[in-house]
């Protein structure tokens, strides 16, 4: 049952953090086309920018769900049919902080491997690393949660009951 959770949680993590990056791309598009330019041509071009972009767009994500959950008490991935999942508001809570403590951590790791690997290295982490711990990551969160009771998901895909 938890591989049920696991991917309840993922799938829901993963709208998330999209929804909230074609935001905050949205918003960069918005201030370029008004003339202003962030970041300039010549920083986005480089590599250095380039290597830090996940960094930038995990700090962001973690900075947008804490504001909204602490601030305004809405938890953005319950927002996603989290009426479909059989858990509690503070397993919600639980959830977003400890996904949020992952993604800091993977922040930091992109930090050490973008300035002490080669590209090659940072592009092979990228593309497999980052990827394989976030999952990893979301799967022994999901583990964590049996222990505020959810041991189902209710997984149907017509109307909400």
């Amino acid at each position: 049952m938890k591989n049920t959770l696991f991917i309840a949680l993922l799938w829901r993590t993963v709208a998330a953090y999209l929804v909230l990056a074609l935001t905050l791309i949205a918003c960069l598009a918005g201030l370029s086309a008004s003339g202003i330019d962030v970041p300039s041509r010549e920083m986005a071009a480089s590599v250095v920018f380039i290597k830090l972009k996940p960094t930038f767009a995990y700090l962001a994500f973690v900075l947008v769900v804490l504001a909204l959950e602490f601030g305004l008490k809405v938890n953005v991935v319950r927002l996603f049919a989290g009426r479909r999942l059989n858990l509690q508001p503070s397993a919600w809570h639980e959830y977003l902080v400890e996904l949020s403590t992952l993604l800091v951590a993977l922040a930091v790791l992109n930090l050490l491997v973008a300035f002490t690997a080669s590209v090659e290295a940072w592009i092979n982490y990228r593309l497999f690393g980052q990827l394989a711990l976030l999952l990893i990551g979301t799967f022994v969160i999901s583990g964590r949660m049996s222990r505020f009771g959810c041991t189902r998901t209710l997984i149907s895909f017509g109307s909400y009951k």
